[in-house]
């Protein structure tokens, strides 16, 4: 019989099969046993690596459905729900499988740790919780299970150091298990010759009935290299024997390592084989196999050990259990006491805990947790342990915090609403822990964020904190960029999220508890109230744009089981989050009028989140607990004020006109308040001004005072502001006030960025050509302003600035590539902006790395950026982000949108075109100002401006001295306006050290004679 067999998928070939069917008439018995074993995270195994068609799990899934041959399938428990998850067809069609009969379903210990290392309660624990996720995710009640690396010791027979189970076989018959997969060799040595294809009964004198089931290991590597020899094995059982294939799905599933063999086809002609060859060839699910008395074989000793890659005889890594042992004695990466515990004493301590804790379902969070991360308990490559343990094992100790979370579910807390540090993870370090009677918040000093959430609603549960998820990026408490873990409160952007908080409790009184968080120019405070489903969240950054992600886990225990989730999402975007259907546990953002927006959502492993975005000061809710189908909880909540702040003035009022003042608060102000004269008088200025009338503009955050009399140039005061309210009834702080100059034409002055043109019109108006350019300065900002180019969509601006006037410092050629610069202006800064709004850049030069980039609003600068209704641009920079210069020379360009064509030009005689090269800049530096940047009392538009291009060098310089002066003279230099004398007691010193003495358009200079016993001179020239 010739066939070819293709497997369609939507109208497309996916995969192909070739084969020859011969009868076999000798008979035989065999089983194919496939192990799952992996994290709970995203793995390819499922569906395969690239060429899908060629690997996966599926093509052996496929093959065994075809065929009709019965296959035993292993998942371990994290794979479940990792299938669950990422890819819950898979588990659909195991369970279908299950009912069609060609999958049989094994069971193992919970997460694959390695048993004889654990305690007798702990693998009690894995082995009944495996088995029941087995019977409920597949529906199929399993009686033999795998063994984690078939690792069977017992306490006094060697290799048995670092045991603390002494014996493994009562762990699995009190929970229904019957069989156990061991290798047949070493484990059943003493069967005799038939060890391979005989199963058998583990002697004890514990009256313990346990069948052991042996994977014929070399009928394994024939199933992969050698099919036909692997046809004649089986052949060879005759009636009374059965050879079982046994090993890690991958191989056969060409997975990993095994990537591009040829172990799937040889698995796929094999069991077609035994399709052909039915029923003089069986196919046996072990849970019949074991019931078989043609296969039975007197019970025997079991040889303690591993399979021989692994240690055989000599256990757990060789050496007698050499892994563990190394193991157990080796610091966690993850903890911070002094000396640091090793991993033995960290899972010990968690072990001890939750022994110590109610069972409750926080309890057994604990429980996963500590288990899922002794996962392949102390494995090693390349003789080291693994850096993939190493994350695993660091974060055992997190089985602590639901084991303390427990009590407080249990009411053992004899505070209801409180707020405390407790090493409560037992790291070394101490948490920040708030609660009132509903929830209980873990505040991690790592990012200064909620690791774990707990609320006491559906009978207890985690909303925050994945622990026995695949830690794929960390040893310690950090997020990971896969969002695996990523805890609520992160705060994204300014990035501190990797950054360690200070703490202070507030307060916690009564039934009120309030905690403050601090890193840089972020105060975040959270406060909880008896009776309340959620955390007050209050921000305080300074003028900053803060943007926070929450990773949410909705009941975590009951998604372990069953993934049914959903999006809690209102048509207002008033709040968001995730709720698990199971139970109806709910974790949100509630935002309401707060200040917040929300931003984008992202996914991990049982984690799904939200990210929002806040400016300067607001609040909003973190709701935790249990919701009703129309989520009347959460509408419920809308009608909080969350708008808590008061309106803040700006520092500074503006003129606007001869006899009009502009103040600007942080929000809209109301109407009836803005507009009311008596909230508003004057103090400190030189001249009188009443109040004809306050009037609030179109936009709400602005209001303008309208006065009797004319400004007065040079006059300067505040504005002091009371009773004026937002629109949530948040009065003004009392006496706040506006700082008003009214503009001179000379420095400093304030300009405002807000696309309002407030430069002085004759004194700071620098040049004008086409388009006209703007510069001033206060003692903190230096501000340039420009018009009139729409910079969305006709152009890009750029301000080049040289802080030290050193024709061997600077940068050659500007940031973007467009152009070039020669002589002494080489910038060390250069302002970039590609329009559109807030896309000014303060890029900076060094000789060791070229350029660097920092965008706004990171680079201090304020920018209001022309555009087609507004073509008026205005940037503020500030002086500590040039490092403080005392000297600048300036020059300005703009280019065609997006290429390095350079349009216009100042100082205007640079030159335009293509890639051009600058040597002019305006020159605000000594001599060519009377003193240091950032000059007081200057009108700007008397800058000067030159070429870089040395003239001629002064000739026939002459010297002659009398009895009380010196007298120099040189020939005049063709295009010198204007020559410079330097001087210096050194000729040797370097010409920018000497002495500036004067400048003249003469052509002769003296002074008077001084006490030096030597002086030297030197003349330039300048256009």
């Amino acid at each position: 019989l010739y066939f070819n067999i293709n497997i369609i998928v939507e109208g497309k070939i996916a995969d192909t099969f070739s084969g020859e069917g011969r009868r076999n008439h000798r008979g035989g018995n065999c089983a194919f046993v496939q192990h799952g074993n992996q994290g709970l995270t995203y793995t390819e195994v499922f569906r395969g690596q690239y060429p899908q068609e060629t690997s996966g799990y599926d093509e052996v899934l496929e093959v065994h459905q075809a065929t009709g041959v019965p296959g035993n399938f292993h998942m371990a428990g994290t794979l479940i729900t990792a299938a669950e998850w990422h890819d819950p067809d898979f588990n659909d069609w195991l369970r279908t499988g299950v009912s069609e009969g060609w999958a049989a379903m094994l069971t193992s210990a919970y997460a694959q740790h390695i048993m004889p290392f654990a305690t007798d309660e702990m693998n009690n624990w894995a082995v009944y919780t495996e088995k029941e996720l087995v019977n409920y995710v597949y529906d199929y009640v399993p009686k033999v299970a795998w063994v984690p690396e078939r690792v069977w010791l017992a306490d006094g027979t060697y290799p048995d150091a670092g045991l603390s189970d002494s014996w493994l076989g009562d762990n699995w018959t009190q929970h229904g298990v019957e069989a156990v997969i061991l290798d047949d060799s070493p484990h059943l040595d003493n069967v005799g010759y038939d060890k391979s294809t005989k199963i058998t009964w583990m002697n004890n004198g514990s009256g313990i009935t346990l069948r052991v089931i042996p994977i014929y290991n070399d009928f394994v590597g024939q199933v992969q290299y050698d099919p036909d020899a692997a046809k004649a094995t089986i052949s060879g059982t005759g009636d009374y024997g059965i050879a079982i294939y046994g090993t890690d799905w991958e191989a056969s599933a060409e997975m990993n390592e095994h990537h591009d063999t040829f172990f799937l086809d040889n698995y796929e002609n094999i069991i077609w084989w035994c399709h052909d060859n039915y029923p003089a060839v069986n196919t046996w699910k072990l849970d019949d196999a074991i019931n078989n008395s043609n296969f039975d074989t007197p019970g025997v000793d079991i040889v303690k050990g591993t399979y021989f890659l692994l240690g055989g005889y000599d256990g757990y890594g060789g050496s007698n259990n050499s892994w563990y042992t190394d193991w157990a004695s080796t610091a966690s990466h993850s903890d911070f006491h002094s000396p640091a515990w090793d991993y033995g004493t960290v899972w010990y301590d968690a072990f001890s805990n939750l022994m110590d804790a109610p069972d409750n379902n926080i309890s057994q969070l604990g429980w996963y947790t500590m288990m899922t991360n002794l996962h392949e308990t102390g494995w090693h490559d390349d003789g080291a342990i693994s850096g993939w343990v190493h994350r695993y094992s660091s974060h055992i100790k997190n089985a602590n915090v639901y084991e303390e979370a427990s009590h407080w579910l249990n009411g053992e807390y004899a505070d209801t609403t409180n707020a405390f540090m407790s090493d409560i993870d037992h790291d070394g370090g101490d948490e920040l822990i708030i609660h009132n009677d509903k929830i209980f918040m873990v505040f991690e000093g790592i990012g200064g964020k909620a690791n774990w959430i707990f609320t006491k609603d559906c009978n207890g549960v985690s909303v925050v904190g994945s622990d026995n998820v695949y830690w794929s990026e960390t040893d310690g408490d950090y997020n990971e960029s896969s969002y695996n873990h990523f805890a609520a409160l992160s705060d994204v952007s300014p990035n501190y999220q990797n950054d360690i908080y200070s703490f202070v409790i507030d307060y916690s009184r009564g039934n009120e508890a309030q905690v403050s968080l601090y890193d840089g120019v972020i105060h975040k405070v959270v406060r909880v109230t008896t009776g309340n489903n959620y955390a007050e969240v209050i921000y305080y950054a300074g003028d900053t744009d803060v943007y926070i992600k929450s990773g949410w886990t909705p009941d975590y225990l009951a998604t372990i089981w069953n993934v049914n989730w959903e999006r809690v999402w209102d048509n207002d975007v008033a709040y968001m989050g995730q709720k698990n259907l199971n139970s109806g546990a709910t974790v949100a953002y509630v935002l309401n009028d707060g200040g917040t927006n929300h931003v984008s959502t992202f996914e991990g492993t049982l984690v799904k989140g939200d990210e929002i975005h806040g400016y300067d000061k607001f609040k909003f809710l973190l709701f935790a607990g249990w919701t009703d189908s129309t989520y009347s909880q959460l509408e419920a909540l809308q009608s909080l004020n969350l708008d808590e702040f008061p309106p803040e003035l700006y520092e500074y009022a503006q003129k606007v006109d001869n006899n009009i003042i502009q103040l600007s608060f942080d929000e809209a102000v109301e109407e009836t308040t803005a507009e009311n004269s008596a909230n508003y008088s004057f103090s400190g200025f030189s001249n009188t001004y009443t109040i004809d009338y306050v009037e609030r503009q179109s936009n709400w955050n602005v209001i303008y005072i309208y006065l009797n009399e004319n400004l007065i140039a040079g006059d300067a005061g505040n504005i002091i502001v009371n009773n004026v309210e937002d629109l949530n009834g948040n009065r003004v702080n009392d006496n706040s006030s506006a700082y008003l100059e009214i503009p001179n034409g000379i420095t400093p002055h304030h300009i405002f960025i807000d696309g309002t043109n407030d430069f002085d019109q004759t004194t700071e108006r620098i040049q004008e050509n086409t388009d006209t350019l703007f510069i001033t300065w206060d003692a903190d900002y230096l501000y340039i302003g420009f018009e009139s180019l729409a910079l969305d969509s006709l152009g890009d601006f750029f301000v080049n600035i040289d802080v030290n006037q050193n024709d061997t410092l600077g940068a050659v050629s500007d940031s973007w590539s467009r152009v070039n610069f020669s002589g002494k202006y080489l910038p060390e800064y250069q302002i970039a902006i590609e329009g559109h709004g807030s896309s000014i850049q303060l890029n900076s030069w060094s000789e060791s790395r070229g350029w660097s980039y920092s965008h706004y609003p990171g680079n201090g600068c304020g920018s209001y950026e022309g555009w087609v209704e507004n073509p008026y641009t205005e940037i503020s920079i500030p002086w500590s982000g040039l490092g403080n210069p005392t000297g600048i020379a300036i020059s300005v360009h703009t280019t065609e949108e997006d290429n390095q064509v350079v349009t216009n030009v100042f100082p205007d005689n640079n030159p335009v075109g293509d890639n051009p090269t600058f040597t002019q800049a305006f020159m605000f530096y000594q001599p060519e100002i009377d003193g240091d940047m950032p000059l007081m009392e200057y009108e700007p538009y008397n800058v000067n401006y030159s070429q870089n291009d040395s003239l001629d060098v002064p000739e026939n310089i002459t010297i002659t001295v009398d009895s009380d002066s010196v007298h120099i003279s040189w020939d005049s230099v063709s295009q010198a306006s204007s020559y410079k004398i330097y001087s210096s007691t050194d000729p040797y010193l370097a010409t920018e050290d000497w002495t500036f003495e004067a400048e003249t358009s003469e052509l002769e200079w003296s002074e008077a004679l001084g006490s030096e016993e030597k002086k030297f001179y030197y003349v330039t020239a300048n256009n």
